[in-house]
């Protein structure tokens, strides 16, 4: 709806919902080191929607996202498919975090 490229389903649904409540967002921010990329970043907080959860290479990905946000002290908010089955779970997981 703000006109960012999402690459699933799950993204879209997270960018949306992020425009709709106003909160302002960067897609496909760099992290600190390596060739790695974020979904979003909002303020200082990563968000990232880790869709294909449960495949080896992906998983090994993911932790190496994990790792390096604590490695570099960056907050991060991981929303996994199950987070996305209904509209009040997703709100709840970042309404936590971004107090709308």
């Amino acid at each position: 709806k703000d006109g960012h490229v999402c690459f699933s389903l799950g993204e879209k649904t997270i960018d949306d919902y992020l425009f709709l409540k106003g909160i302002l967002h960067e897609k496909e921010p760099k992290y600190p080191e390596g060739k790695f990329r974020g979904d979003f970043r909002v303020g200082g907080i990563f968000v990232e929607y880790f869709g294909l959860s449960g495949n080896p290479g992906y998983d090994k990905k993911t932790k190496m996202k994990i790792y390096l946000c604590k490695k570099h002290n960056i907050d991060l908010v991981a929303i996994y498919p199950k987070d996305l089955v209904s509209q009040s779970k997703l709100e709840k997981k970042l309404n936590i975090v971004f107090k709308v």
